[in-house]
Order: C-alpha cells, then sequence, then structure tokens
C-alpha cells in the first residue's frame, strides 16, 4: 500500500490487487434517523473490519515536483516536455536550462508547451507519470488526446521524457542510468559527456554548459536573464559554445556543469496507437522510471516518478447531503464508478463512466437519508472484448 497523503481532513486512498486491476473502495454510511452522514473506509480486503474516519469537504492543494538541488550540487531531474518538432523546442530548452540553474520558469504545460514540467512528487490527486508524458505522435497530439485547434498546443505532437543533470566535476566522469517498469523500454547506461551514437565526446554549447571556477575556488557565475544564458562571474570561465573554437570537456579544467538532457520517447501515429502503454498504466504494480546520476560507481543523485493512480473520495458536500467523488488518475482514460447497497449480497452497478480529460472529475451526490452504501473504482481496461472479472 502506498503512503497516505499527509492532510489532516481529506482522505485519499487505498489499493488492493485483484487480477489486474487497479481497484479503490470505500463504503458510506448514512444514518437513518439524523441529516449527518458517517463516513466509511473499507481499508483493503472486502472482509476486512473497516477502518472509520470522518472526512470533511476537500481542500485541493497545489502540487510540487522535488526541490531542486542548491546550485553548485549533484542533481538530476525527470521531465515530460514538448517534442523534438515542437514550435516551442527552442523555448523548452531555455526554460529547463533556467530551471536547472534555480531561476523562475513556466511550470505549467497545460498553458505553456514549452513549460518545464517536472514529473509531479507530491503525494495527492494527480501526481506522478501520465501515460502520455514519454509518447511522440506522428499526427498533432497534446497530452493524450488529439491536439486542441486555436490553441497554443494545436501544433504539437505528444511528449518525451527529459532526463536532465547537474554535477560537480568534469562531465566526463559522469553517467546516467535511466530504469522503468514499462514494457519495451530497456534500461540505459550512457555517459553525460559523450554521443551514445557515435560515441564522439560533446561539445559544449548553450544546452551543455561547462563552468571553471577559476583560482578562487568559487562560483561566481549567475544567470542573465537578458541574455538567456549563464553569465560569468568573478575570475570564473563559462564554456557554453560561445568560444571561437569548439571546447570538449576533456580538453579543459571543469568544476561544475550544467546539461539539457537526453530524450526517451515511445512514436506512434497517433494517440489510440498507445493502447498497450496505456494498460499498463492501468495495473498493478504501479509502473515507474527511475534516473540516477552516477559517479565513480555511485549514485550521486536520482529521481524516481510513480504513475498517477485516481482516489475515491467521499466527503459532507451539504448539510443533507453527502459527495463520492473520482480525483486523478490517467488523464483519458475510462475509469467507473460502481455502488452495491449491501456488498456481500447486492452486485455492483455502475453509476459513473468517467473518462479523465485533461484534470475533469467525476462525481455522485446521494441524501444522506440513504441506506448503508458501498462504492469502488475500478480501471477499464482498453482492449477489445469484455473486461477481466474481479
Amino acid at each position: 500500500m502506498r503512503p497516505e497523503w499527509a492532510h489532516t481532513y481529506t482522505l485519499w486512498w487505498s489499493t488492493q490487487k485483484m487480477k489486474t486491476n487497479l481497484l479503490v473502495m470505500l463504503a458510506l454510511i448514512c444514518a437513518l434517523a439524523t441529516h449527518a452522514a458517517t463516513l466509511v473506509v473499507v481499508n483493503g480486503g472486502d472482509d476486512n473490519a473497516p477502518y472509520i474516519k470522518m472526512t470533511a469537504k476537500p481542500v485541493r492543494l497545489e502540487l510540487q515536483p522535488a526541490p531542486r538541488a542548491p546550485l553548485g550540487e549533484n542533481a538530476i531531474y525527470l521531465a515530460s516536455l514538448c517534442s523534438l518538432t515542437s514550435p516551442y523546442l527552442s523555448q523548452s530548452r531555455a526554460n529547463t536550462m533556467k530551471g536547472i540553474f534555480g531561476g523562475d520558469v513556466p511550470m505549467d504545460r497545460t498553458i505553456n508547451p514549452a513549460a518545464w514540467y517536472r514529473i509531479p512528487q507530491t503525494w495527492g490527486p494527480n501526481y506522478g507519470l501520465q501515460w502520455f508524458d514519454g509518447t511522440v505522435t506522428v499526427a498533432k497530439s497534446f497530452m493524450g488526446a488529439p491536439a486542441p485547434t486555436n490553441n497554443v498546443a494545436s501544433d504539437e505532437h505528444g511528449h518525451r521524457w527529459v532526463v536532465s543533470v547537474a554535477g560537480k566535476g568534469n562531465p566526463n566522469n559522469f553517467f546516467v542510468r535511466l530504469t522503468t517498469s514499462i514494457t519495451n523500454i530497456a534500461p540505459s547506461y550512457f555517459s553525460v559527456s559523450t554521443n551514445s551514437t557515435d560515441g564522439m565526446p560533446l561539445q559544449f554549447s548553450f544546452t551543455y554548459v561547462g563552468i571553471d571556477y577559476g583560482q578562487n575556488g568559487v562560483f561566481d557565475s549567475s544567470w542573465n536573464s537578458s541574455l538567456g544564458k549563464v553569465s560569468a562571474g568573478g575570475d570564473d570561465t563559462v564554456y557554453d559554445g560561445s568560444q571561437p573554437s569548439p571546447v570538449y570537456a576533456h580538453q579543459v579544467h571543469i568544476d561544475y556543469f550544467m546539461r539539457f538532457g537526453s530524450s526517451v520517447f515511445i512514436t506512434g501515429n497517433q494517440p489510440s496507437d498507445f493502447v498497450d502503454v496505456m494498460d499498463q498504466f492501468a495495473t498493478t504494480p504501479v509502473p515507474w522510471v527511475r534516473a540516477e546520476l552516477v559517479s565513480n560507481d555511485a549514485t550521486v543523485a536520482s529521481e524516481l516518478a510513480v504513475a498517477a493512480v485516481p482516489s475515491l473520495l467521499a466527503y459532507r458536500y451539504t448539510p443533507s447531503t453527502a459527495r463520492v467523488v473520482m480525483i486523478g488518475g490517467q488523464y483519458s482514460y475510462p475509469y467507473d464508478i460502481e455502488s452495491a447497497d449491501n456488498l456481500t449480497g447486492a452486485p455492483w452497478l455502475k453509476i459513473i463512466g468517467e473518462t479523465l480529460q485533461l484534470g475533469s472529475q467525476g462525481y455522485r451526490d446521494y441524501p444522506s437519508v440513504n441506506p448503508e452504501r458501498y462504492f469502488r473504482l475500478k480501471a477499464r481496461r482498453t482492449w477489445s472484448g469484455p473486461p477481466p472479472d474481479l
């Protein structure tokens, strides 16, 4: 079971593996002689004793990625950025470099395709990986759906994972290890300073910057917002491709480096081609991606992203009404909320069939004078034919 997201009043989720489907269950007990609702959670298997916890109307908390490492320290960042054919590609790279350096950059991709969208690490609704975060399409698409027309994202072709790094020392001594549980993506291990295609060393550039601290040994450089790049300060020397001739890491002394990163993605013609990928995000164990920065055979920085899973939440909506609501999960993926009057004797009936579209929510309200009711949330598999029995 995943840790509960720390919040005083909001109950998030519990899961149970029943065959391959994720299942989130709640039981709502409504008193017959009063308008006050008492909420009960089936915490685990159907036969477990219920765990009782009152909830209040939820407060949506803003999700944030893991904190950025202090400037000058080892760091690795896993983000979902625009595709290599995006009209926002150059701006996306600039935002990422500024973000690695510690500057304020746009991070909300729903309104800005050039955002440095780091995979949220905080527990709560919509945290974690989405199935489309690393999928690139030939047809225009955005966040797992056909690209909207007359919109900032109208010319997008999906998304790609980008692994960005920063390190103390010469980049020749650093490597990246990328592992994932997602099918058909093999583990990768590659040098930060080398082109994996031809084995040739990479030259410093705007997206691959090396800094020599000079004789004082102090990081004196800073981000120049006017120029949109790192500017040398003190007796620092900054290698960023502006030199008259190419500069490589093995030719100079480097105390600190930053690199925009390496791309990882799965390609297809359109979002519907990724059914197998989508299905993995609706099963247990939940998919994950781990990125590690390695130096001298030791991991010096790492970041783990786990797939977003849905929550089923019950709370008192009005003095006489209780609301059961679905929060989070995978965008553009079908979920059902089912209800039963008696868990052991009555059949489960679908009350809401919901496909999340850019954060929409499905919910159902019930008068507090209703008898005992139970609810569960199921992820419908996207393959053809009937879904598997629970």
